[in-house]
């Protein structure tokens, strides 16, 4: 892999294994930082508060870190919750925008009423994903700026 001449089968492969074999330490890596996020992160316990006053409770036991295999980041699904993939996710502060993210679809659903699936419209899917990218990003100007302030 390292001279460049692995097959693209053979990287596949290679990075398959690593997943495996990786999977319990990536996996206890994200769940530690998820739960100091849950616990020091403004914009994930602004979310999170904002989420129990519409009657939803996102916590650890519907916040999972998983080994992906799809290449995401993470997903929101209103039946399970949310999923952060622990094999792409290697510093808390981008578990941090994902979580972020992920609370946006949560909060919409909640909200809004929306639906993420694979039947909708993807204007509206789209739309939601843009939404949930922009308001996310807040995280790095306006909370810091806030506990900067307080």
């Amino acid at each position: 892999m390292a001279t460049g001449s692995m097959s693209q089968a053979g990287q596949e492969k290679y990075w398959s294994d690593a997943d495996t074999r990786y999977s319990a330490i990536d996996c206890k890596r994200c769940e530690d930082q998820r739960d100091y996020l849950l616990q020091y992160s403004p914009i994930i316990r602004y979310m999170s508060d904002n989420i129990k006053r519409l009657g939803g409770d996102l916590n650890k036991s519907n916040i999972r870190c998983r080994t992906c295999k799809t290449g995401q980041l993470g997903g929101f699904d209103h039946k399970y919750g949310i999923m952060l993939c622990a094999n792409y996710i290697d510093k808390r502060s981008m578990l941090e925008d994902v979580l972020a993210h992920e609370m946006v679809h949560a909060y919409d659903h909640l909200r809004f009423k929306t639906s993420l699936t694979a039947d909708e419209d993807l204007k509206k899917v789209a739309c939601a994903e843009i939404r949930a990218s922009n308001l996310s990003e807040i995280r790095s100007s306006t909370f810091r700026g806030i506990i900067k302030t307080v």
